[in-house]
């Protein structure tokens, strides 16, 4: 096979998936169809806006039970940055700890499932390489077994089985 070929299908298919040539392959419909290309690049940018406010994130019951915090370490090393990065109402509150590993100091902000959401997609759209560590705290269902006069976390009996009759004989 030739190797000219493959080098030519190997630029076709990375010029095909790149933004700024399906941008321009849509500029040039538009433009087609009678729009000037200012009008276009408006009506285009209009539309992706709406696109990214129509994205809309429900969380999950297994979310709605996490803590997530993250560490203030580079880029977000201050809760301000931490605070605008994850598009947070309020400053988050810092704690302070030692690592396990280390011994050092180590602080942490709780930021939230949606925190962690919206620092990620700030993250790629800055384009950095360093990735923040989360770290997940995941709460337990609590659900008491409601047939009994001592509730108890999913365990029908409050006597152990090694205590329980093994007949109903009296």
């Amino acid at each position: 096979m030739d190797i000219n070929l493959l080098i030519e299908l190997e630029e076709m298919a990375f010029n095909a998936d790149s933004p700024e040539t399906q941008n321009e392959k849509v500029i040039q419909t538009w433009m087609s169809l009678g729009y000037s290309r200012s009008d276009t690049e408006t009506e285009i940018a209009s539309v992706s806006k709406l696109q990214v406010q129509k994205a809309v994130w429900k969380p999950t019951a297994f979310e709605l039970r996490q803590t997530v915090y993250i560490i203030l370490a580079a880029p977000l090393d201050t809760p301000g940055k931490v605070k605008a990065a994850a598009a947070l109402a309020e400053m988050p509150e810092v704690k302070e700890g030692t690592s396990e590993d280390t011994g050092e100091m180590v602080q942490v902000c709780s930021i939230g499932v949606p925190g962690r959401f919206a620092i990620d997609s700030w993250i790629s759209r800055q384009g950095l390489v360093l990735k923040p560590l989360f770290i997940t705290e995941t709460k337990a269902l609590k659900n008491f077994d409601s047939c009994t006069c001592y509730p108890t976390l999913g365990i029908p009996s409050t006597t152990l089985p090694q205590f329980r009759p093994s007949s109903v004989e009296r």
